[in-house]
């Protein structure tokens, strides 16, 4: 009772503050798109823009083929249909992972086993992976976490010489380079998501990049399949990205997050309304209210190549606020709390998030969290976004002991603001660094 106390109490506090910053990139730090959202609706735009944003994000990558979906992890699905993954199998998943993940393996009727994570890059590691492969493994996802590329050359090799199917997840990673590579060109296919929480906002979205004709077009196939999202759903959508929009801003972040847990409970006071959101994706239990996999909406579509057009200033700007985020951690005492890959010369990092883990997390959370979503920090623990019991998604407790110890400590900055709001961010957590 005092815990929901003190949290509606933190909320209405926040929401009084005209500082105050969150992680939903709804400006990515650059352009306004509201006119955008003005100028269209569910209705009035093309199919033909879902072709136009495939061919646009896959050339962001690579040379090889995009294929959508209303969300990421029903191309992750796609995949598992592909490869004929089913009851019996094992897929390998990072301990510190999405329970929409873990949902979609459920789903498949596959087994999840979960490989710990690396603390110098905080995704997934070569070694824990190697210790949970067995002649039932036939799917290996590889995380790139925050933007910062895992040892995903090592991986790589590992599977190929296994004949292991390699999917690197690049959800939280778009742009980051190894060695002049760029990630989610390592493995036989790579996961992207373009929800609201990840490098490019299109509210959800997200598909599977692929240089392999023959994968290309299995999923097409399944692509060609799938059944769009309702006209209501998607209208909800459209509303929900207006409003996020409008208001996830510093000067109204607080009475954002305040409204919408106003909102969440008033829905489930009266009855279970249409979300927004692919929520039914975040429970153990493999079944939804809407197609699955589904289509991305069109309308989402042109907002993503609106997001692309802006990408390639987003990113400098994105790595330039690494630079000056390290500067704050200049000192010996700070600089060792850091992964060692952000220092690492052969990687170029698009950060999503700065992160750390922080020995004193408890009480350098509560101070940030006068200015700072702090709810919205990622991986407290080794599954994310869902109310239910971990052991529901077979994770068992200790099976991942460095996920659990850093998810205690964990700290996240954004990254994804205007100038102006970023360097009043930037002051803000300087000064409470300081002794």
């Amino acid at each position: 009772m005092n815990k929901t106390f003190n949290k509606i109490a933190r909320l209405v506090r926040n929401s009084r503050s005209d500082a105050y910053f969150g992680f939903l990139t709804t400006r990515n730090g650059m352009e306004d798109r509201i006119p955008l959202l003005e100028s269209q609706s569910v209705n009035n735009v093309s199919e033909c823009k879902v072709e136009e944003f495939e061919q646009r994000f896959a050339l962001l990558v690579g040379d090889g083929d995009y294929i959508s979906f209303a969300s990421g992890r029903m191309g992750f699905y796609a995949v598992m249909r592909i490869l004929n993954i089913t009851e019996g199998d094992d897929v390998v998943l990072t301990g510190s992972t999405c329970s929409v993940m873990v949902n979609a393996v459920l789903r498949i009727g596959a087994r999840p086993i979960y490989a710990d994570i690396d603390p110098t890059t905080l995704g997934s590691c070569p070694e824990k992976i190697k210790h949970c492969i067995t002649a039932k493994t036939k799917l290996v996802v590889a995380q790139h976490s925050f933007g910062i590329p895992c040892r995903i050359s090592e991986i790589a090799g590992m599977c190929r010489n296994q004949n292991i199917f390699l999917l690197e997840d690049c959800a939280l990673a778009v742009g980051s380079k190894v060695r002049g590579r760029s990630v989610g060109t390592f493995g036989d296919a790579a996961l992207f998501s373009t929800d609201h929480t990840k490098p490019i906002n299109t509210f959800t979205g997200g598909g599977i990049y692929t240089e392999n004709a023959e994968i290309s077009q299995m999923l097409r196939e399944v692509q060609a399949e799938s059944q769009s999202l309702s006209l209501e759903k998607q209208s909800v959508m459209y509303h929900q990205v207006r409003y996020e929009n409008t208001h996830c801003l510093p000067g109204d972040y607080g009475r954002f997050c305040l409204t919408e847990v106003v909102r969440s409970r008033f829905a489930a006071y009266v009855g279970r309304r249409v979300s927004p959101f692919l929520d039914d994706d975040s429970t153990a239990n493999p079944n939804s209210e809407y197609p699955y996999p589904a289509k991305m909406p069109p309308f989402l579509a042109q907002l993503g190549i609106h997001e692309l057009d802006c990408w390639s200033e987003v990113s400098k700007k994105r790595h330039e606020r690494l630079e000056r985020y390290l500067q704050l951690f200049s000192g010996a005492a700070l600089k060792e709390r850091l992964p060692m890959a952000y220092f690492d010369p052969e990687l170029y990092i698009v950060p999503l998030r700065f992160v750390w883990a922080d020995p004193d997390a408890h009480s350098r959370t509560k101070k940030l969290s006068r200015y700072l979503h702090t709810e919205g920090f990622w991986f407290r623990t080794p599954i994310v976004a869902t109310h239910e019991s971990l052991a529901n998604f077979f994770y068992a407790p200790g099976c991942c002991p460095v996920s659990e110890k850093i998810g205690k400590q964990i700290i996240n900055l954004p990254v994804a603001l205007t100038d102006s709001d970023f360097d009043c961010f930037y002051s803000m957590v300087g000064n409470g660094l300081r002794p």
